[in-house]
Formats: C-alpha cells, structure tokens, sequence
C-alpha cells in the first residue's frame, strides 16, 4: 500500500513538472515608454495595403483555448485551417484566449507554427486566459513578436496590458484608410462585490486618444478605425435591448444572445471616447462563447467574434469567426459570421 502511494506521489510530481515546465517562464517587459506629449510617427507601426480592385478580408478568431484535451486541439487547429481555407483572408487576427491551460507555453508555439504556415499576416491580442499556467503574459508576447508575419507588438511598456498597439490599412496610394487598434483588455481585479474581469485602463484610454488624433493629423483628416479586444465592454449589454427591436437600430441586427454580457463591473467609460473622438466604427470582443450578436449602438457596430474553438463550453452551432470585409474604392465595411459545419 506504501509502495502504491509513493508510486502515486511520483506520478503526481512527474506530470506536474511536465505541464509546468518546471517553474515560472517569465517575459521581458521590453516595449517603449510612451508619454501623451510623443509625436505620433506612423512609421512605428505596420501598413498592409488594401488592394485595388477587390475586398480586403480580414479573418477574426476568437477562443480557440488550447487545452490539455489532444482530440479538441487537434479539432481545433483543423478549425483554423478550415476557417483560413474557405475565407482566404488577407490577415488573420484573433482576439484571445487562444490557449487555456498549464501547457499554453508548448501550444502557444504551436499556434505560432500553423499560423506561420499560412504565409500572410496575423496578429492577437491576449484574452484572460492566455497568461494561465507558468509563462505569463510578456512571455506570451514576446513569443508572438518573434513569429516572422506577425505584427503584434507588445506596446507601451508603461501603460496597462500586453499587446497595444496599432495596424495600418492603406490604399494603393499609401493613404491610410483604416485603423486596426488592438487592445489589451487584461484578466481579472478585485471589486468591492467580489473577483472579476478586469477593464480596460485609463492610461490605455490616453493612448487610444493619442493614436486616433495622431492618425487624423498625420493624414489631415479623421481616419476611421476598429478596436479588437477580448473582454467585451459593458455597453454589449446595453445593446442587447435591439436584438427584440431591431427596427430600432440605425443598421443590421443580426446574431444571438445565449449567456449574459461578462463585461466589467465597472464602466471606465472608454466606449463614451470613442464616441467623443468619433472614429471608432466597429468594436469586436470574444469572451462569452456562445453569443454572436452584432448591433450597431450609439454609431457603433458591437460585434461578438464567434468562438472558434471546442476547448471549454460552446455550443456547435455557433463555432466558426468573423469575416470583416473592406470594400475597394469607398473602403466601407462588412461583418459576417462564417460558421464551421
């Protein structure tokens, strides 16, 4: 029985080596310090050129969460592909919680590997699940700053989050069109009511400001720009009330809503800039996996990236991602769920 026990021990030991890699796997904090009186340089982020006679497609991924379960990886990597291959997209973008697991260092770079092999661009930002396990999250973010047609960037390194930062659409002419503002909404904080999601920061606000202006004097004009982060921001909830009045809305109601919106318990009140500075078009979020609505609110379409992935709770019929289309010449955008059969 001794001998049993010990053997169980060992086991024990033996595995939980195996999936934490034998300690905390720490990043490095490598990013610039950034203050509101920089000047704005479009030259420090990337421009992707928007071709000129056809719809540039960008393929949105959310929650493929990686886990210790091999048959839902391998389900799940077969989803990127499928998705990749039927969309044909000019960038891949997700937007979190790609692994979900003590051993999210090893699938981390194997997420990296497949989407490397697709040979386009592609970027992430970090959901709250990512940085579980032993590596956290500037380890996560520098594996993706070295993938060669990555563009994630770690960001500022002096405001909140892992992965703020910026993606320039052009056109033909070098003009940029579009910004793709990626957003770090970070994990979890303590409220006085309990332990909750976290929000996104007043000093990321600042940045998002500075950016949005910095666009609009760099090109004489407003530049209109999407965010992309993974936990949705509390107005998802305050626009479910058009999914029973679509009538009611100044566009396309379409989508679902099957859990409640796991937002903030506190509102920071970046929906009420982005409102302000009046270029933001589109925000999408992952998060909640088995919504899908997307509602134009407040001159602001809130979309819910489907769920790609069958790592934890979904439901089938709602797996898949978004593809957002950038029509040539008026550079007006589409959103459309593409679901995995």
């Amino acid at each position: 029985m001794r001998r049993r026990c010990l053997t169980g021990v060992f086991l024990i030991l033996i595995l939980t080596a195996f999936f934490t890699g034998c300690g905390t796997m720490k990043g490095i904090q490598d990013g610039p310090l950034w203050g509101e009186a920089d000047v704005f340089d479009p030259a420090d982020y990337p421009v992707l050129t928007l071709p000129a006679d056809r719809p540039y497609r960008i393929l949105v991924m959310a929650d493929i969460q990686l886990k210790l379960n091999l048959f839902k990886n391998i389900r799940s990597f077969k989803a990127v592909r499928t998705l990749v291959e039927e969309t044909d997209p000019d960038l891949i973008l997700t937007v979190g919680d790609n692994t979900a697991t003590l051993q999210s260092p090893r699938l981390t770079r194997k997420l990296i590997s497949l989407m490397e092999s697709f040979g386009i661009p592609w970027g992430v930002v970090l959901g709250n699940h990512d940085s579980e396990g032993p590596a956290d999250r500037y380890w996560h973010g520098n594996r993706y700053e070295e993938a060669k047609n990555s563009l994630f960037s770690a960001g500022p390194a002096n405001i909140h989050g892992v992965g703020n930062y910026l993606i320039q659409l052009a056109d033909p002419e070098g003009t940029v069109q579009y910004g793709l503002v990626m957003m770090d909404s970070n994990v979890l904080r303590r409220y006085p009511e309990k332990k909750y999601y976290d929000f996104v920061y007043y000093d990321q606000m600042l940045w998002y400001r500075w950016v949005v202006e910095g666009l609009e004097s760099e090109g004489g004009k407003p530049v209109p720009t999407m965010v992309f982060l993974h936990i949705p921001l509390p107005e998802y909830a305050d626009a479910q009330t058009l999914l029973d009045n679509p009538e009611a809305a100044s566009g396309p109601v379409f989508g679902v809503q099957r859990e409640k919106v796991c937002a903030p318990l506190v509102n920071t009140g970046f929906f009420g800039v982005m409102k302000e500075l009046e270029s933001t078009t589109h925000v999408f979020a992952g998060h909640d996996h088995i919504n899908s609505s997307s509602i134009p609110w407040e001159g602001i379409r809130l979309t819910y990236v489907l769920k790609t992935g069958p790592g934890s709770y979904h439901d089938g019929d709602l797996q898949g991602a978004t593809l957002v289309t950038v029509g040539p010449g008026d550079f007006s955008v589409e959103v459309e769920h593409v679901f995995l059969e």
